[in-house]
C-alpha cells in the first residue's frame, strides 16, 4: 500500500509525498527500477492547523513567529551560546586548538623555559616556545593559559641556601634529604632552617640587593612545617627589620605588621606553602631600606623571639624577589629559579596572524568574548600592529576593565574591579557595545558613531599589539563570532 501522510486526527491531508524513480541493481540480478515516495522532499513547513506558514523553509523565528535577526539558523555552542567563527578554550582542553575548526591558529612564543604548576600541583618546567596551561595546586583546576612578562628573579641561588650569598642569623641550615620538594617525584633539593640556641630572632638574610627605588616588590618562599610552624617574610627596613608578612604553616594563614604590606599564601602538596610579601612603593620607598630582605623561622605564625634548640625548624625550597608593575602584579608570578646569578623570565606572545587571521576575522561587523585573569596589561584585541588602528579589552592599572577602539576616539570604562572577568565586545558600522560581568548594555556602553577600523592582520591575546604590556594572568577562553550580537544576547557571554 501506499503512503499516504495523514495528521494527527488520522485525516489525509495534502502536500502528499510525491513519487521518485531510481535504477537500482541494472543488468540481470534483481529489479531494474524502483519507486518510492519521496516524503522528505516534499516536506512543507506548516501550522498545527494545516495551513501553509510563512516561511516556507526553515528560518530561526521567535515563540511568537515573528522574524528573528539572525534569521538564518546559527548553530550553538555547549552553553547554547551562538556558534562561534573561533573559539579557543584553554582552561578546558590545556590546548591551543580552536575549538571551531580543529586547528592550532596560534603561534606562541617565549624565548627562554618557564615554569608552571601540573594537574598534580607540582611545579614543572616549560620548554622553549611551550605554553604554559598553569594549575590551582589546591584542587588541581587548570587556570588556563598563563601569560606573563619579562621578570627578573632578584635572588641568587634561589634553592642553594647553604650558599655564602645567604646570610645566617642566629639559624643553620641543612639539606632536607627526607623531605620531598614542591617539584614531586622524588626531589629532594629542599633545606630545614633551624633556630640556635639563643633567645632572639632567627633568619636568614639576603643583603647587597639591586633594589629600584620607589618600587614594589614581591618576595615569595615555599615553606613547610617542622617542629616549628612558622615563617616570615621582610623586605628590611633597617630601624625595624620586624616588620613584614607572618605566615602560619600549621593553620594556612598570615598576618602583616608594618605599613604597606601585602600578603598571600596558596597551598601546595605535602603540606608545603607558596608565601608571598609584597611591599608597596606609597609611603616606604625602598630608597629607606637597607636592600635586604629575610626568611625569618617563627615558633609559631607569629613568634619572632624565643630561645630554639638547635635541631627544630621549617622547611623551605625556592626564593624569589622581583620587581612589581603595581601592588597585586607580584602575588601571581611564576617561579623564577637561579643559581649563581640573577635569572630574567623571557616575555610570553600568543598571536593569530596571516591566513589563520583572515580564515574568521570580519571587518565589518563581529563580537569578541573572554575569560580571563588579569593583573593588568591588554587582554584580547584586534589591531594592524599601530597603536592608532585597533580596538581592544585591557585592565587598567587600577584594575578596571576598559574597552578602546582607535580607530575613533571610543574609550568605556566598566569599573568592573577585580582581576577576574569575563568580557565582550560587538562591533558594526555605528554600532558598538560592550558588556563585562553580565552587565546590560546600558548608553553608557553602545557607542553609535564608532566606526570599525580597517587593515586588521592580527589577534592578539593576553598581550599588546606591539607584544608588551602581558596580563601577568590567565586566559580561560577566548572567542570571535563574525557577525554581530544583539545587546540582550552580549551580556550571556560575560555571566
Amino acid at each position: 500500500m501506499a503512503y499516504i501522510r495523514h495528521d494527527k486526527d488520522n485525516n489525509q491531508v495534502s502536500p502528499q509525498p510525491g513519487s521518485t524513480t531510481v535504477n537500482e541493481l541494472s543488468g540481470n540480478d534483481g529489479w531494474a527500477t524502483v519507486t518510492y515516495k519521496n516524503f522528505n522532499a516534499d516536506y512543507v513547513a506548516r501550522n498545527n492547523n494545516n495551513t501553509s506558514r510563512t516561511p516556507g523553509t526553515y528560518q530561526a523565528r521567535n515563540t511568537d513567529n515573528t522574524t528573528r535577526t539572525p534569521a538564518s539558523y546559527n548553530r550553538h555552542d555547549d552553553t547554547c551560546l551562538p556558534q562561534s567563527a573561533l573559539d579557543f578554550r584553554f582552561a578546558q582542553r590545556k590546548s591551543l586548538t580552536d575549538q571551531v575548526s580543529g586547528k592550532n591558529l596560534i603561534t606562541f612564543t617565549r624565548a627562554g623555559t618557564a615554569t608552571y604548576v601540573d594537574a598534580g600541583g607540582f611545579v614543572k618546567t616549560a620548554a622553549v616556545n611551550e605554553p604554559r596551561f598553569d594549575h590551582n595546586p589546591t584542587t588541581g583546576e587548570c587556570e588556563g593559559l598563563l601569560i606573563e612578562d619579562s621578570k627578573t628573579n632578584l635572588f641568587t641561588y634561589s634553592t642553594q641556601f647553604d650558599q655564602t650569598h645567604w646570610d645566617n642569623v642566629r639559624s643553620t641550615e641543612v639539606i632536607a634529604a627526607t623531605i620531598e620538594d614542591p617539584q614531586g617525584n622524588g626531589s629532594q633539593t629542599a633545606f630545614k632552617l633551624i633556630a640556635t640556641t639563643d633567645n632572639n630572632t632567627h633568619r636568614l638574610d639576603k643583603t647587597n640587593l639591586s633594589m629600584a627605588t620607589s618600587r614594589p616588590h614581591t618576595m615569595s618562599v615555599w615553606a613547610k612545617a617542622g617542629e616549628y610552624t612558622g615563617v616570615s617574610l621582610t623586605i628590611a627596613d633597617t630601624s625595624n627589620n620586624q616588620n613584614g608578612v607572618y605566615f602560619d604553616l600549621s593553620a594556612g594563614t598570615f598576618t602583616t605588621s608594618g605599613v604597606n604590606y601585602n600578603g598571600k599564601m596558596d597551598a601546595y602538596p605535602n603540606g608545603w606553602y607558596r608565601c608571598f610579601a609584597t611591599i608597596t612603593s606609597t609611603g616606604n620607598d625602598i630608597a629607606s631600606l637597607s636592600q635586604r630582605c629575610l626568611i625569618g623561622v617563627l615558633k609559631d605564625g607569629s613568634t619572632h623571639t624565643y630561645e630554639g634548640d638547635g635541631t627544630s625548624g621549617i622547611y623551605i625550597w625556592g626564593a624569589q624577589l622581583i620587581e612589581s608593575d603595581f601592588n597585586l602584579n607580584g602575588l601571581f608570578t611564576s617561579y623564577i629559579p637561579t643559581e649563581g646569578s640573577t635569572v630574567a623570565r623571557a616575555a610570553e606572545v600568543a598571536e593569530v596572524t596571516g591566513t589563520n587571521f583572515t580564515s574568521f576575522y570580519n571587518e565589518s561587523e563581529g563580537t569578541f568574548f573572554v575569560d580571563a585573569l588579569s593583573t593588568g596589561g591588554r587582554i584580547l584585541g584586534v589591531s594592524d600592529g599601530t597603536t592608532s588602528n585597533r580596538q581592544e579589552i585591557t585592565s587598567s592599572a587600577s584594575n578596571n576593565m576598559v574597552f578602546q577602539q582607535r580607530n575613533g576616539t571610543m574609550e568605556v570604562n566598566l569599573n568592573e574591579a577585580g582581576m577576574d572577568r569575563k568580557s565582550a565586545f560587538s562591533y558594526a558600522s555605528n554600532d558598538y557595545s560592550i558588556s563585562g560581568g553580565g552587565s546590560t548594555v546600558t548608553a553608557a556602553q553602545k557607542d553609535t558613531s564608532a566606526t570599525p577600523p580597517t587593515g586588521m592582520d592580527r589577534m592578539k591575546i593576553g598581550v599588546w599589539y606591539n607584544n608588551t604590556d602581558q596580563i601577568n594572568g590567565y586566559v580561560r577562553r577566548a572567542g570571535y563570532l563574525s557577525y554581530k550580537v544583539s545587546d540582550t544576547i552580549l551580556p550571556k557571554f560575560t555571566t
